[in-house]
């Protein structure tokens, strides 16, 4: 009877060691997918972020090569805006001016 008793506690001993295991398994899994989670959301917004930057020195290209007078097919040949973007953007410096 004492055997079988010590054989329970080992048994009982060893599926509480599994069921913690299998807590501590799932309690990493996640937190590796919080952490896959937030390197993916600075990912994006890192690429937003340079992609705004690249637009931004584009329509600075194109503001100066306006303000030096170049014409239209100059500015979309060196910027690689379309029309109705440069027009846009003349409009926004004559409307700064006023």
């Amino acid at each position: 009877m004492a055997k079988e008793n010590e054989n329970k506690k080992q048994t009982d001993s060893f599926f509480e060691i599994i069921k913690e295991a299998k807590k501590a398994r799932m309690e990493y899994e996640a937190k590796m997918a919080a952490i896959r989670d937030k390197m993916t959301r600075l990912h994006v917004a890192e690429q937003k972020g340079r992609e705004e930057g690249r637009m931004e020195g584009i329509i600075n290209v194109a503001k100066n090569l306006i303000a030096l007078g170049a014409d239209m097919s100059m500015i979309i040949k060196a910027t690689g805006l379309n029309e109705d973007e440069i027009r846009k953007i003349k409009e926004e410096m004559e409307n700064f001016k006023q």
